[in-house]
């Protein structure tokens, strides 16, 4: 029950038999792990809510998501979790926007220039019209190194085109 999860140090999340633990339980334990940074732990409880349709309300799945593929060191396992996130999203009618970012941001860091400039087209394409995306799209490529302080506050031409108009203004 309760009681004994509420006990449970979070290194042994790991050795429960996950499909047997109450939702309450799984929510418990996910925001306890988050709180005090067990990412094992944490990893594990959100890859349990992302097949639980019971926990989307409490455990969003684009949070679980994000943790995952935050905590993945693999390229190509966080490039499948990517795949299934925006899959997930898709399927739940909302935008994926933040997975086409997570794509782009792993494309740069991992060196994949080409990867990397296709999917910046498609974000440009697909998401040009949600000036929050234009906002993360700039963010990412100020963080990656993509772009410098003097772009962020003129853009490139090329770049001009996804940006909001308050993002070039003054």
């Amino acid at each position: 029950g309760t009681e004994s999860i509420n006990g449970l140090p979070l290194v042994r999340v790991g050795r429960l038999k996950i499909e047997d633990v109450s939702d309450d339980d799984i929510v418990l334990l996910y925001r306890r792990s988050i709180l005090v940074g067990a990412h094992a732990a944490t990893v594990r409880l959100a890859r349990e809510a992302v097949v639980r349709p019971s926990l989307a309300d409490r455990i969003p799945a684009a949070d679980a998501y994000q943790r995952m593929i935050a905590a993945e060191r693999d390229p190509d396992k966080a490039q499948v979790l990517i795949n299934a996130a925006r899959e997930h999203s898709k399927a739940n009618g909302q935008s994926t926007a933040t997975w086409d970012l997570a794509e782009l941001e792993l494309y740069i860091t991992t060196g994949h220039v080409n990867e990397a400039r296709d999917m910046l087209t498609r974000i440009q394409r697909d998401h040009s019209n949600d000036p929050q995306v234009a906002a993360a799209l700039y963010q990412l490529l100020y963080e990656t190194g993509v772009i410098g302080d003097e772009q962020m506050g003129q853009p490139h031409s090329h770049a001009r085109a996804a940006a909001p108009a308050s993002a070039t203004a003054g």
